[in-house]
């Protein structure tokens, strides 16, 4: 929870906007599609100390996966699962070229090893999905890719934002990843 710096007195250890210290182990898998601030907020995990692994290709994610086991496991077998170095992850997972949420979540999901050797650790693994309003999503993807396509053929592409604006652009590009391709 954010709080301000004259509220409560901190231990030196905490930032000033916690309440408590940062969990030991924590993993965050933070899908989304183009224009949804993804290099905004990887600059934010990393300004919070969390490492990063991005990617578009599911294969990295299920490797990832299985490499997180690892040191969970080891800790496990150690007796009181204590990390030697605090696991505080975000996997910023960017849309693919296939509609791959199914296999995400075949790795990370509530009934996967994962889940289950992190949770007897006191480890959470969240997976989340990023949206953005959808007036600034159309704006913000009209600005990046369209407005000079129009320029170049009018025809195509259409005379302004919503001559061509398709339906539920950013709903179509999360259930099918390549489906942008007839927006740009």
């Amino acid at each position: 929870e954010i709080v301000t710096r004259m509220s409560l007195p901190l231990p030196m250890s905490v930032a000033p906007f916690l309440r408590s210290p940062l969990p030991s182990c924590s993993i965050l898998l933070d899908r989304h599609t183009h224009k949804n601030a993804g290099s905004t907020m990887r600059s934010i995990y990393r300004d919070n100390d969390l490492q990063v692994l991005w990617g578009y290709n599911p294969a990295s994610m299920a490797e990832a996966s299985l490499s997180l086991l690892h040191p969970l496991l080891e800790a496990r077998r150690g007796g009181n699962c204590t990390l030697r170095t605090p696991l505080r992850l975000v996997m910023e997972h960017h849309y693919s070229r296939t509609a791959d949420w199914d296999a995400v979540v075949a790795r990370y999901g509530p009934h996967t090893p994962l889940q289950r050797v992190a949770g007897g650790c006191g480890c959470r693994v969240v997976l989340f999905t990023r949206v953005r309003e959808p007036l600034d999503y159309y704006v913000s993807f009209y600005r990046w890719t369209v407005w000079w396509r129009q320029r170049e053929n009018a025809t195509t592409h259409g005379r302004g934002l919503f001559e061509w604006a398709p339906r539920n652009l950013q709903s179509a590009i999360l259930l099918s990843p390549m489906s942008s391709g007839w927006a740009e």
